[in-house]
């Protein structure tokens, strides 16, 4: 069974503001500072700020309210919400929240002066040379009995589970693991993956002339909204959900340039098989996301 590719354009018209949230985050840290000749105690370094984010747990707190689920659905233009809930309409109490949708509801607080130069928080930020922040990828993983629905008052705790530094040919580069879960008040309903919106994303001066890419990137979790789209637009069943996501980044997507997501179900002699292979191709016809996705019935 193969999905149907849908094709977009992402247009960049403006400012992108920080709207996102997420569960179990991988953010990589390239170590661009490092000079020929310079003594960089890359271990000391490492290690320090690996004791403290280690003991850093945060916990914040929002209300799923209906206005931001559905203007997160009209942005992507989508028709229906879910089900056959139209996206003209304000999602009533008790509506469930696609997947990757709860990305509307905890924004980062923080004072523009406390960003890093790239835009993002410094909570989690490892101290110099790792200065310049990629997204590596995830998992997304979903309660079958208890999704997030639009009424109810829910926490995310945020943690770090695993820090790692490794040899790059442009030096070594620092992988950080955070694990996010969300919970209501029914207890936990879901661990996902997600990256902080920085300025690669809407300042074309700094993507050009300081991180020396052509253009700007299409956020991540926005490619990966839009495969788990075509995911849950494609579900076999009713009784059908998506139990786990697990996507890699393989290479950027820029403003301005079409690109597809496809899908697939997995090669396998399980006739029955309930995993799914899913990636986004740019204008070329280059994989710029992998993903697999495991469904379970309710």
């Amino acid at each position: 069974m193969n999905l149907c590719a849908l094709r977009f354009r992402i247009i960049c018209r403006s400012r992108i503001s920080q709207c996102l949230v997420g569960s179990q985050q991988i953010r990589t840290f390239s170590n661009t500072l490092k000079r020929k000749g310079e003594n960089v105690d890359i271990k000391e370094i490492f290690n320090d700020w690996k004791a403290k984010v280690s003991q850093d747990v945060d916990t914040s707190v929002d209300t799923i309210t209906a206005t931001p689920l559905q203007l997160f659905a009209i942005s992507l233009r989508r028709k229906y919400i879910i089900d056959d809930l139209l996206a003209t309409q304000v999602p009533p109490k008790g509506t469930q929240i696609p997947p990757n949708y709860h990305l509307a509801y905890f924004p980062p607080k923080a004072y523009e002066n406390e960003l890093e130069s790239d835009g993002t928080e410094s909570r989690y930020a490892p101290p110099p040379p790792f200065s310049r922040r990629m997204w590596a990828g995830g998992e997304l993983s979903f309660s079958a009995n208890n999704p997030l629905r639009v009424g109810q008052q829910v926490s995310m705790s945020t943690k770090c589970r695993e820090v790692k530094v490794k040899p790059s040919p442009r030096g070594e580069n620092l992988f950080l693991w955070l694990d996010k879960d969300i919970s209501n008040e029914l207890g936990w309903s879901m661990r996902e993956t997600r990256c902080i919106v920085h300025r690669i994303h809407y300042d074309h001066s700094y993507v050009i002339q300081t991180e020396k890419f052509p253009g700007c990137l299409v956020h991540g979790p926005l490619t990966l909204t839009l495969l788990l789209d075509l995911m849950r637009d494609n579900l076999p069943n009713k009784t059908s959900f998506i139990k786990s996501f697990t996507h890699r980044a393989v290479s950027p997507l820029f403003v301005d340039e079409e690109f597809k997501v496809c899908g697939k179900r997995s090669e396998s002699d399980d006739p029955i098989s309930n995993s799914y292979e899913l990636w986004a191709e740019n204008k070329h016809g280059g994989v710029a996301m992998k993903a697999t996705a495991i469904l379970d019935n309710i």
